[in-house]
């Protein structure tokens, strides 16, 4: 075998080791894209409120994954940051579940399980454009349910979260 064929094989094997379990190949990071500007979501931690920005999550890594969704037709793009390197960042990494509410008010509740063994996103763009308020953005959940078909079924359904507002532990 060849020393780049070597060279590259370890590359493949030090990337696919670092990644975090349930990561796929898809879901590698991609070219950074110019540093948006603007407020992701705010989070709250005990009482507290502090504002997120979009190049803070951005900065954390930016994934991609074609999927469908419950709601929209056809496979669509989708980029942003993994929800666990997000839940990490913002202090709850260690909280059972995260409580995300809307704008609109709609609530619900992401158990831990779903940031650490699926390639759950944060997503903030949708085919490298910005997501805004016409695409339920500046920030949605996507569930990869074409790499993960479990994350089809209707438990799941509820949790596809939109124009998210704010971000907290459930204890």
């Amino acid at each position: 075998m060849s020393h780049l064929r070597v060279a590259i094989r370890f590359c493949c094997i030090l990337m696919t080791c670092s990644l975090p379990a349930g990561t796929f190949a898809a879901e590698l990071p991609i070219v950074r894209f110019e540093a948006p500007t603007g407020k992701a979501f705010d989070v709250i931690v005990e009482g507290e409120t502090q504002s997120v920005s979009l190049a803070e999550i951005e900065g954390l890594g930016v994934y991609r994954t074609r999927t469908t969704t419950p709601w929209e037709r056809g496979e669509l793009l989708f980029e942003g940051p993994l929800l666990a390197n997000v839940v990490k960042y913002i202090g709850l990494g260690d909280a059972p579940a995260i409580r995300i509410r809307a704008l609109d008010g709609f609530t619900t509740d992401i158990p831990r399980e779903d940031w650490l063994e699926g390639s759950v996103l944060l997503a903030t763009r949708r085919d490298g454009k910005l997501l805004t308020r016409r695409d339920q953005g500046p920030v949605r959940v996507v569930y990869p349910q074409i790499n993960t078909p479990a994350f089809a079924t209707p438990l799941y359904k509820p949790r596809w979260i939109w124009l998210i507002a704010t971000i907290e532990a459930v204890n």
